[in-house]
């Protein structure tokens, strides 16, 4: 119990300083003009769950909803305060149900900031704090879903037109009560250009040092994990093939299939075309294998299936039309496969479409 109260301390501790700093830095631009632009996007998205071995199919009608202020403080600053819909105990859950065409249970339907941080760039030196997006450079959500917004501060420095470091700091959330354990990664970008032909190649370490007492994100957040990983992409034109690997340093000493070493993650990704202006379409189709120690359960991606977050293989492929530059439809199907144990299989097809303001 001491150990747990003494955590949440040496946490808020953190979260004072950063805030104190970042109180100081913009008071002594607060006679700069300020700028607010208000923002919002709606996500609808039709989904059908079906072949999850011991779990009914489940299909239903699905939304995210979006909305926030942004803007600058003078010329240096940046802000950005968002609220969003989903499970406030379980972030990287963004969506709440509108309609259930199954029997199914209904989760709750919260509302909560989701994020809230200021930017501060000078020269080639950009410093992000706050409750802050995910700050590395990858081409999937393999090992953190980009619905998850840690507390936690980074700096990027361009040391050259192709070439920045990243060091990053977060403590991610145990739901909207508290944080749980500590995260810190260092990433090297680097991009080369010739013609129509770009190559950006970006390793990275990061590790995470688990806390015992957790009330919501629970999985695998008791346990220590270093990895080191590999973030690679050749683009041409409007074609772009991706690789997102990485395998763990560490792991809890459990074999658990002795054909691996349930340590290493791949996804390979081939996409097509951006998604920018009216008539633009896009579509991807990724290979995904994921060990069990190879990612932090709790917090590696959550949008391709029902079964776990680790432990896995399948693909996903997805298409999606710009009806305007605010406006896209598309549609997305994953089949994923469990790697051991009972063997399990889930399939996953949305129907979606987002609009922006």
């Amino acid at each position: 119990m001491r150990k747990q109260v003494s955590s949440h301390f040496r946490h808020y501790n953190i979260y004072a300083v950063i805030i104190a700093a970042c109180g100081m830095s913009l008071s002594s631009v607060r006679a700069e003009p300020v700028t607010v632009s208000p923002y919002a996007s709606v996500l609808l998205r039709y989904e059908n769950d079906t072949a999850m071995a011991g779990a009914s199919d489940r299909e239903r009608l699905r939304a995210t909803v979006r909305a926030g202020i942004q803007g600058s403080i003078g010329n240096a600053w940046r802000y950005r305060v968002r609220v969003s819909t989903g499970l406030k105990n379980r972030q990287n859950v963004p969506s709440i149900t509108l309609y259930r065409f199954t029997e199914q249970g209904l989760p709750d339907k919260d509302v909560y900031v989701d994020q809230a941080y200021v930017e501060y760039q000078h020269d080639d030196t950009a410093f992000i704090a706050g409750k802050i997006p995910w700050q590395l450079t990858n081409s999937t959500d393999v090992f953190w879903d980009r619905d998850l917004h840690p507390i936690g501060a980074a700096l990027h420095h361009q040391v050259s037109d192709g070439l920045t470091l990243t060091g990053f700091w977060g403590a991610p959330l145990d739901g909207a009560s508290g944080t749980i354990g500590s995260l810190q990664a260092v990433q090297a970008t680097w991009t080369t250009k010739y013609d129509n032909t770009s190559w950006t190649f970006a390793p990275w370490l990061v590790n995470y040092e688990g806390q015992q007492h957790c009330q919501y994100a629970c999985k695998e957040t008791g346990s220590d994990h270093t990895s080191l990983r590999l973030s690679t992409w050749l683009s041409w034109q409007q074609w772009r093939i991706a690789v997102d690997a990485g395998h763990a340093l560490t792991s809890d000493g459990v074999t658990v299939d002795a054909d691996r070493d349930d340590r290493t993650s791949l996804a390979v990704e081939l996409r097509y075309g951006k998604l920018k202006e009216k008539g633009d379409f896009q579509a991807h189709l990724r290979l995904l294998h994921v060990e069990k120690f190879a990612v932090i359960e709790e917090f590696a991606q959550n949008a391709t299936g029902r079964l776990a977050t680790t432990n896995y293989n399948g693909i996903d492929v997805r298409a999606r039309y710009s009806v305007r530059a605010d406006w896209w439809v598309g549609t997305r199907f994953s089949h994923l496969n469990s790697l051991e144990g009972e063997k399990k299989h889930a399939n996953r097809f949305r129907i979606e479409t987002q609009y922006r303001w």
